[in-house]
């Protein structure tokens, strides 16, 4: 489940600090442009109605055999793009293997563990060529992320 682009991806996305102030830092896929387009939009011309939330998860915890992930910026809530949720993978006993994934309310997902184990951590979207299927009610969607589950996000 590693190839490069998600690492260097994951890497650029760790500083959420932009380096200079009104220059946001833009995590590009092809999916993801507009993201780019409706920040620039607002910092350089003031466009209030540009979108700017992004459904970035919060915290991971398990719950009855399921790793359930809080998200913020979810703009009313969470929603599928497609017929349902992929791309989510998990840590189990030190190797990642896919999961399947379900939204569970307008801010959580729950994903699906093997039986008798345990997630440390889940992944979505770590791939070369990611298809996002998580989005917002504004239609954004969420970008790669690695989340400790037991932790909250920075």
């Amino acid at each position: 489940l590693d190839g490069c682009w998600e690492v260097a991806r994951f890497a650029h996305g760790k500083n959420d600090a932009a380096p200079m102030p009104r220059t946001p830092l833009v995590i590009t896929l092809p999916v993801l442009m507009h993201r780019a387009a409706d920040q620039m939009s607002r910092l350089a011309y003031g466009d209030k109605s540009s979108q700017t939330e992004v459904p970035t998860p919060l915290s991971a915890h398990i719950v009855d055999g399921k790793a359930i992930i809080t998200f913020a910026g979810t703009a009313g809530e969470l929603k599928v793009k497609g017929d349902k949720l992929h791309d989510f993978a998990i840590l189990v006993n030190g190797k990642y293997q896919w999961a399947e994934a379900n939204i569970t309310g307008p801010a959580t997902i729950a994903v699906s563990l093997p039986p008798a184990t345990t997630a440390t951590t889940v992944r979505y979207c770590w791939d070369d060529y990611p298809q996002p299927s998580l989005y917002n009610a504004a239609g954004t969607p969420a970008p790669q992320f690695e989340i400790e589950v037991g932790a909250k996000q920075k």
